[in-house]
Order: C-alpha cells, then sequence, then structure tokens
C-alpha cells in the first residue's frame, strides 16, 4: 500500500488515544498499535511506503476486562 506523509499523518493522529496511558487496551492489542504508528511515522520519515516494508492494517482496539 502506497501512503502520502499527509495520509500517515492523519492516520497517526486518528490513533493518538492508543498510547495515551489511561486507555485500558490489552498488552497484545497495545503493542498492534504502536507497531503500526510506527510504520505511519516510517512513512512521514521517508515521504512514501517502502515497497520492501510490509504495511500492517489498521488494529482493532481489544480492552482489558475490568
Amino acid at each position: 500500500m502506497l501512503m502520502t506523509k499527509e495520509e500517515a499523518k492523519i492516520k497517526l493522529e486518528e490513533t493518538d488515544w492508543s498510547v495515551l496511558s489511561d486507555v485500558n487496551l490489552t498488552t497484545a492489542s497495545k503493542a498492534e498499535f504502536i507497531n503500526y504508528r510506527f510504520c505511519l511515522r516510517q512513512v512521514i520519515i521517508s515521504g512514501f511506503d517502502s515497497l520492501n516494508m510490509e504495511f500492517p492494517e489498521k488494529p482493532s482496539p481489544t480492552w482489558q476486562n475490568e
């Protein structure tokens, strides 16, 4: 999937909530969001999604049971 810097910035902003300290995601779900956001930052830094980079799909949140 090719993505522009602007598209990556929007997707990064859409997932800002996922890394806040008071968000009650499972450890695995939080790790998925962290990886997804890392990939978005790589697009922003490089200007495009390298074909060598396997870009993950946007994760779906999994909440911890309280």
